[in-house]
């Protein structure tokens, strides 16, 4: 994935994406070099982001007969 802001708003993403209702392990962050934008420093960064969610086991299901 790639995101773009400055280095806060990257890091308040990242923040939101820990709080999320599913497990994310975001690795291979990568930050390029940072510019001025309209008088703010911006910063692209890249990263992997793996995602999980927690299934409930269901009973298993009897065989028909």
């Amino acid at each position: 994935m790639s995101v773009t802001g400055n280095y806060h708003e990257i890091g308040v993403f990242l923040d939101a994406l820990s709080k999320l209702a599913r497990i994310v392990n975001v690795t291979n962050i990568k930050m390029g070099q940072p510019r001025v934008t309209s008088e703010k420093l911006i910063v692209n960064a890249t990263y992997v982001a793996t995602t999980f969610r927690f299934l409930q086991e269901t009973a298993p299901q009897k065989a028909a007969k």
